[in-house]
């Protein structure tokens, strides 16, 4: 049987060699724009540090150990509450998507938890657990399982009905459906949802040092900020950007190697 390829839009076609120029072009116009400006005058360079003068200023931060613990903590912190956020958003995902009970009895409470702003939540978890690094993980997971659960839900509800009904002519097992038919049509959505999250998670990183913990990035922006050091504030939130495109790029590079059906 011949399987016609998916059909694309003609203005969403794969990278090309005018694609990728574009691109590079655009990122080079962004450096040259943040070098130009602040040296030319154009814009105040104390509140806005040039290029170079933020590299300069972060790679002479590198050698100091203080600057290296913010760091580690904000890794460390960032890491532990997007695997636990991720974790536990698909398990749930997964239980919401198949079973129609389960999901008609946690659906109204997922909605309600989903629309109240994270940042209302961080006080209360604090009530509950003091502060401390588990609530700290806690806090900045509570973003990325919101963005799993959904994802998951939705990728296994978009499912084709045909798949699945040829796999029951065929007398498939519930757990062999799962594994062969719903986990990979469903994994295109599950992926999109993980690279969210990675976002989502710097930034409850981030926000969590910023209104309550005495070290990370976060709180050396802050108190960056609080002492006029523009340079090392610039310098610190170029840091958590490094942190956001490295783990972006390697989620997109294992969407790759896991989804190779991918068009």
């Amino acid at each position: 049987m011949n399987v016609r390829p998916r059909a694309r839009l003609p203005w969403s076609r794969g990278p090309n060699a005018v694609t990728s120029s574009i691109s590079l072009v655009t990122v080079a116009l962004i450096i040259a724009m943040w070098e130009v400006l602040p040296n030319s005058g154009l814009i105040d360079k104390t509140k806005y540090p040039a290029l170079s003068t933020t590299f300069r200023t972060l790679w002479n931060l590198i050698a100091h150990e203080h600057f290296a613990d913010q760091f580690t903590k904000t890794l460390e912190r960032f890491f532990a509450g997007l695997l636990l956020g991720t974790l536990v958003g698909l398990l749930l995902g997964i239980a919401l998507g198949m079973l129609d009970r389960i999901q008609m009895t946690l659906q109204p409470l997922v909605v309600v938890l989903y629309t109240v702003p994270r940042v209302a939540l961080f006080p209360i978890i604090l009530i509950w657990l003091g502060l401390n690094e588990n609530a700290v993980w806690i806090m900045v997971s509570t973003g990325p399982l919101f963005v799993m659960l959904i994802a998951t839900i939705e990728g296994i509800r978009n499912v084709s009905g045909t798949h699945l009904d040829v796999a029951c002519s065929f007398g498939c097992s519930r757990l062999f459906m799962i594994r062969k038919v719903v986990a990979p049509a469903a994994l295109r959505s599950i992926m999109a949802g993980f690279k969210i999250s990675i976002g989502v998670a710097l930034f409850a990183t981030i926000a969590v040092e910023f209104l309550f913990e005495s070290s990370g990035l976060g709180y050396f922006v802050w108190h960056s900020w609080g002492t006029i050091q523009m340079n090392n504030a610039m310098a610190g939130a170029v840091t958590a950007a490094i942190i956001g495109i490295v783990s972006y790029g390697l989620a997109a590079a294992s969407e790759r190697a896991v989804i190779r059906w991918r068009p």
